[in-house]
């Protein structure tokens, strides 16, 4: 059990963390949006999307397929036909359409069959179909109806509308036809059909997921005309949770003096769900409506609350409301200590208003909650707020890791002499305690955490040292070069920063070293690809002649993990003078098909 545990845990930290690597080119881990990683982007290798390929015959076999009378034959083909579309294969419906269309006029057609060419062909945006799948769209089970109510509403088949208004107030009806029914009136703003939803929100007898539905639509399409409706429903004797959320949805566009009075109401509602609805149409408004709400906002259990508190104070525009949200840094909910960040720094933009954001952000830097300084770090650092940087050092022991992470990423932004030895001291600490990630402690999840986190910081503070072009940092950087199972993503950092440091300044004796490392690719423990990459780079970074052959196979291959091949070919450039073609796309040949032809070869 104790094993399954861990291993659980350990899964669900690698979500935490994004890994990256086999997705997307870009950042091996993702530990915080706002942190970049300079070595992906010194230089920039541009991101080669693979060309994907499909054999020509395919289309020809799956229409053939269609044709056969096997039910399980013809859905499979219809959902291939959707999959290769998906893809990016080119033409398909304009070869598909026709058939997929005639297929449907097919009498006593197996709904299991209709459902999947109807599927298809809205996959493929086939808007010439709208006739044809609204006629089934009458009597078809619950797939199909969803599946083409949002198709037509994409399309705005304007013959769908009388079919939706009807289908939205037949009370008899099954409740989420009505509701797919009332979402395309009011994707297509169906004007025609105000006074049928007002009618089905109102309706108190009537089933809650289609009033709020209703309620909803009414929100995106009228602009006037509901408040007294809206107040009636809210001030009724007896109320329910769902009539107060209808009366708020409800009023959804509506601006004026009688809706903001019903609005106001609604924001000081018992169920915080409701009140969150109203605060937030106010908001949009005019956030100094609340102007007299702040301090209950500002403290309230509600996160979405005290979100708005932040909107409304950023709406004061004043050195009051800075302060007030220069303290909500330190919110215990991530989202809005986030959006308190976003807010002061919109701020800051402001000339009048620059100087207190960085006065009252730098003091959060004091704070106890390790929250705070994560936030308030990435402000100043942005603000590029050098009086700042004395408190940074400081704090890159914080026993919070997310907090040293932002204050390292603060302090290369910044980029203060000052602060130079102090980055280095750390990186020099950290990495007496740095631990293999390629082995899995005994000893909990615990250790297995701190084994990541220690190998990240440690790959920030390379780069930091390497942004800083700090000369005496380059022995100890030199440790990461040779072979080693420990943090592969460290090691690159370290060569990358190496790079930096001897930017056109030839090291012959690192250069063969490096060299070594992007050609270690064969055995049963090759070298990190990323390694090898930041290798190739550092080698081109410093214009070292003589590498040439270690590195051109891997571009003359076009290798694309981790865009080695990119780098290869950077650097030869850059070392060599040569004038070498770009790194071609990769070709991906699609197969495994249900259905494909015979390979010629």
């Amino acid at each position: 059990m104790r094993i399954y545990v861990i291993a659980s845990s350990l899964l669900l930290f690698a979500a935490s963390v994004a890994l990256a690597a086999g997705s997307e080119p870009g950042p091996r881990y993702v530990v915080h949006p706002e942190i970049d990683w300079p070595m992906y982007d010194q230089p920039r290798l541009p991101d080669l999307k693979e060309i994907k390929q499909f054999h020509p015959g395919l289309l020809d076999l799956w229409l053939a397929a269609l044709q056969r009378p096997h039910t399980e034959m013809r859905v499979r083909a219809a959902d291939a036909i959707a999959e290769a579309h998906r893809l990016g294969m080119a033409g398909v419906l304009e070869k598909t359409g026709s058939a997929l269309i005639a297929l449907l006029n097919t009498p006593d057609l197996d709904p299991i069959v209709y459902r999947g060419v109807a599927e298809t062909l809205v996959v493929l945006d086939a808007r010439e179909a709208a006739a044809v799948l609204l006629e089934h769209n009458r009597s078809g089970g619950r797939e199909i109806v969803m599946t083409t109510d949002r198709a037509m509403a994409r399309w705005d088949y304007k013959p769908a509308r009388p079919i939706w208004r009807q289908r939205a107030e037949d009370a008899a009806g099954a409740a989420d036809h009505r509701v797919s029914a009332i979402h395309a009136l009011a994707e297509t703003k169906d004007a025609e059909s105000l006074d049928a939803l007002q009618r089905v929100a109102l309706d108190r007898s009537g089933l809650d997921a289609v009033r709020l539905a209703a309620a909803a639509a009414l929100g995106r399409l009228a602009e006037q005309g509901l408040a007294d409706a809206a107040a009636q429903l809210a001030n009724h004797e007896d109320a329910t949770l769902t009539d107060r959320f209808v009366a708020a949805r409800m009023l959804g566009s509506h601006t004026g003096k009688s809706a903001v009075a019903v609005l106001r109401q609604l924001a000081t509602d018992a169920e915080s769900a409701v009140a969150t609805v109203a605060l937030r149409r106010m908001v949009q408004i005019d956030p100094l409506l609340l102007a007299s709400s702040v301090e209950p906002l500002s403290s309230a259990n509600n996160s979405n609350h005290r979100t708005t508190a932040i909107d409304v104070l950023h709406a004061q525009r004043n050195e009051t409301a800075v302060a007030r949200i220069a303290v909500m840094l330190a919110d215990p909910n991530n989202p809005v200590r986030e959006h308190a960040r976003r807010r002061l720094m919109e701020l800051a933009q402001h000339d009048s208003l620059a100087a207190a954001v960085k006065q009252h952000t730098a003091a959060m830097l004091d704070s106890d909650a390790w929250q705070a300084v994560e936030q308030a770090a990435y402000i100043v650092g942005r603000l590029d707020h050098e009086p700042a940087a004395g408190r940074l050092t400081e704090l890159l022991d914080h026993p919070r890791y997310d907090a040293r992470l932002a204050v390292i990423a603060a302090l290369r932004w910044i980029n203060v002499t000052l602060a130079h030895a102090a980055v280095f001291g750390r990186a020099e600490e950290v990495q007496q305690q740095r631990a293999p990630v390629t082995e899995v402690p005994r000893d909990s999840f615990r250790s297995i955490r701190r084994g990541f986190e220690i190998h990240i910081e440690l790959a920030h503070l390379c780069q930091t040292l390497g942004e800083f072009r700090y000369q005496q940092a380059d022995p100890f950087l030199r440790t990461f070069v040779p072979k080693s199972p420990k943090n592969p993503v460290a090691r690159a950092a370290a060569i990358w920063a190496l790079g930096m440091l001897h930017q056109d300044r030839p090291d012959q004796a690192l250069a063969g070293q490096l060299a070594g490392r992007i050609t270690d690719v064969l055995g049963q423990n090759p070298e990190d690809a990323l390694v090898r990459r930041m290798s190739a780079l550092t080698i081109g970074r410093m214009k070292a002649p003589g590498h040439q052959n270690a590195m051109y196979p891997f571009y003359e291959k076009a290798e694309q993990q981790e865009k080695v091949g990119q780098a290869c070919r950077w650097a030869i450039v850059r070392s060599e003078g040569q004038d070498l073609s770009l790194v071609p796309r990769p070709i991906k040949k699609m197969r495994g098909w249900f259905l494909e032809p015979i390979p010629e070869d």
